[in-house]
């Protein structure tokens, strides 16, 4: 724990370390865990941009289309709220990242999550491309349409949960290396 007291022209003027203080202090141990880690890696940044682009999903829609009914052209939306297994499947892929950044004290854990989100991403692409392809059996059929950035957002998330678990395991390296060297 550090504490940062005072700013002196756009400077911190004094730095006070106390987590030695209270490691040192038998009554102070319970404030300080023996081991620090750190939530600030990479692969935290990538699981949070992983789950914006996730919550992106609910608030953007899938696919718009026009459809002609009695004369008049009106455009309609499909979205991951009107099909619920398209809307447990973003709900997973929102939250399991944002889980996953907290479970940094076991990587191998922290790894596998990660590629449940990746399998969950895998699968919910597949589910939005069959739903538009079911949209031709309308009554009456769509005349055009046009993927929106929703359908766009899971593939962004695939690949900044790759880019995750590159990381978890680049850390997992470092950190097996590190054991070596003692």
């Amino acid at each position: 724990m550090v504490v940062w007291i005072g700013i002196v022209s756009g400077r911190y003027c004094c730095i006070f370390n106390y987590a030695a203080h209270f490691r040192n202090n038998s009554n102070y141990k319970f404030l300080i865990p023996n081991s620090t880690r750190m939530i600030q890696r990479k692969q935290s940044i990538w699981l949070f941009i992983a789950a914006l682009m996730g919550a992106g999903v609910f608030y953007f829609g899938l696919y718009q289309y026009h459809v002609t009914e009695n004369g008049v052209d009106t455009v309609k939306m499909l979205r991951v709220n009107d099909h619920f297994p398209s809307f447990l499947n973003a709900l997973v892929i929102t939250l399991l990242p944002l889980v996953t950044i907290f479970m940094y004290g076991n990587r191998k854990r922290q790894s596998a999550m990660a590629f449940v989100n990746v399998l969950g991403l895998c699968s919910f692409i597949p589910m939005v491309l069959s739903r538009v392809n079911t949209l031709d059996k309308m009554v009456p059929p769509p005349t055009n349409g046009s993927y929106w950035i929703g359908a766009v957002l899971p593939v962004i998330a695939l690949v900044f949960t790759i880019l995750a678990i590159f990381n978890i395991r680049r850390d997992e390296k470092l950190v097996k290396s590190m054991d070596r060297l003692r």
